[in-house]
């Protein structure tokens, strides 16, 4: 039993260290060529729409996400 705990301890330990030595660093300061997104959103919104032929309004839900291109090149 104790084999088996030591075991599992051992394998979540290297699971962990090999998942967070994996993830990449953010950039804190874009380089060149690198495109620099503006993301700005509204709050969900809700709409109603009869299809033909069902029986009655069904509900969806959307929400407008607007990405600007903040970089210096004209082509991209």
């Amino acid at each position: 039993m104790k084999k088996r705990i030591s075991l599992c301890i051992i394998l979540l330990t290297g699971l962990l260290a090999t998942l967070g030595l994996g993830w990449p660093e953010p950039a804190g300061v874009p380089e060149d060529g690198q495109w620099t997104l503006n993301v700005t959103y509204e709050h969900p919104m809700q709409i109603s729409i009869t299809q033909p032929g069902g029986e009655g309004p069904r509900r969806f839900w959307y929400m407008i996400i607007s990405l600007t291109n903040e970089t210096s090149e004209e082509e991209v």
